[in-house]
C-alpha cells in the first residue's frame, strides 16, 4: 500500500457500537468475533504493527445519544484526554511510529462547554490533527451540530487537519494550507480521498462508510486489524 493513505480509526463510523463498555483504562471494539477490550499497551502494539500514516487515539465516544447526562459527557472528555496522553507517551518512545501522525479526538457530546474544553485541551497536545467525533450519527439537530463544529474549529490550530464525518457517514478531511511535514501524506493521496468522497456522494451511497467501502485502499479500522492479528 505504498501509494495509498492508511488511516486507523477506532471504530467503523457506519457500524453502531453498544454503549457501556468503556472504562478509565480501556475501550472496546467490535469485530466479527464479538467484543475486544483494548488497553493502551495493546492498542499501541496494533499501531506499531500496522504503521499507518495516521491513527485515531483511544477515546470514549459513548456520548452521542441526546439523553446523555452532563456528568457522563464530562467524564468522556476527561477519559479521552487521559487516553490521548497515554498514547502519546508510548508513541513518542516508539521508533516504529516515527513519522506517523496521531489524531487527537474531540468529544463533548451536545454540550457546547465540553466540546470547547475538549478541543482546547486536545490542541495543547503534540498531535498531528484532530478527529471531530460524535457528529456522524444523525441524532443531533443540524443547527446544533453546526454551532458545535463552528465553536470547536475556532479552538483548533489552522495548520493541522481535522477529520470529520458528515451527516451521510462519509469521512471528510479538512486540509490546511500549511500541513505538518512530518506526516507521510502526499497531495496525490489527499486528492484520492477527495475524489472518492465526491464519487460516493454522486452515487448516493451515503449509507456506506469509507472504512467499509475502501478500507483495502485508503482507510483501515482497528477492528479489521484485530481480525488479522489476534
Amino acid at each position: 500500500l505504498h501509494d495509498t493513505v492508511l488511516y486507523c480509526s477506532l471504530h467503523d463510523p457506519a457500524a453502531p457500537c453498544p454503549t457501556g463498555h468503556t472504562t478509565n483504562k480501556t475501550v472496546s471494539v467490535w469485530g466479527s468475533g464479538g467484543r475486544i477490550e483494548l488497553k493502551v499497551d495493546k492498542f499501541m502494539a496494533l499501531q506499531k504493527t500496522v504503521q499507518p500514516d495516521w491513527y485515531q487515539s483511544m477515546a470514549d465516544g459513548e456520548t452521542w445519544q441526546t439523553s446523555t447526562s452532563r456528568k457522563r459527557v464530562r467524564k468522556s472528555v476527561d477519559r479521552t484526554l487521559a487516553h490521548l496522553d497515554e498514547c502519546l507517551t508510548v508513541h513518542q518512545k516508539s521508533q516504529e511510529l516515527d513519522g506517523v501522525g496521531v489524531f487527537g479526538v474531540v468529544e463533548g457530546g451536545d454540550i457546547l462547554e465540553e466540546r470547547v474544553r475538549s478541543a482546547r485541551e486536545t490542541a495543547k497536545r503534540p498531535v498531528a490533527g484532530f478527529c471531530l467525533d460524535g457528529f456522524q450519527t444523525g441524532a443531533m439537530d443540524q443547527a446544533l451540530r453546526s454551532q458545535l463544529i463552528t465553536a470547536v474549529t475556532k479552538e483548533l490550530p489552522e495548520d493541522k487537519p481535522r477529520w470529520d464525518t458528515d451527516r451521510y457517514l462519509i469521512p471528510v478531511l479538512y486540509i490546511p494550507k500549511k500541513s505538518n511535514k512530518s506526516l507521510r501524506w502526499t497531495k496525490n493521496n489527499l486528492v484520492k480521498i477527495v475524489k472518492l468522497t465526491q464519487y460516493i456522494k454522486q452515487q448516493k451511497m451515503g449509507g456506506l462508510s469509507l472504512s467499509r467501502l475502501i478500507r483495502f485502499q485508503c482507510v483501515h479500522s482497528v477492528c479489521s486489524c484485530l481480525l488479522h492479528l489476534f
